[in-house]
């Protein structure tokens, strides 16, 4: 079961979210739900176009 919340996060960290689920193709509330687990997103994660030099992210 899923719960609704909203919560207020910094612009900054808003950006990265949004970014990574571009990157990585997956829907900014998965992004959102796989960073609070825990569990970085790595280079494995981002889709081979949109690889850059990034290698970790949320």
């Amino acid at each position: 079961m899923l719960e609704t919340v909203t919560l207020k996060i910094p612009e900054l960290f808003y950006k990265r979210f949004e970014y990574t689920a571009q990157a990585t193709q997956r829907s900014l509330d998965e992004v959102i739900l796989h960073a609070l687990s825990g569990v970085p997103l790595t280079i494995d994660h981002i889709h081979p176009r949109a690889k850059g030099g990034a290698t970790t992210f949320f």
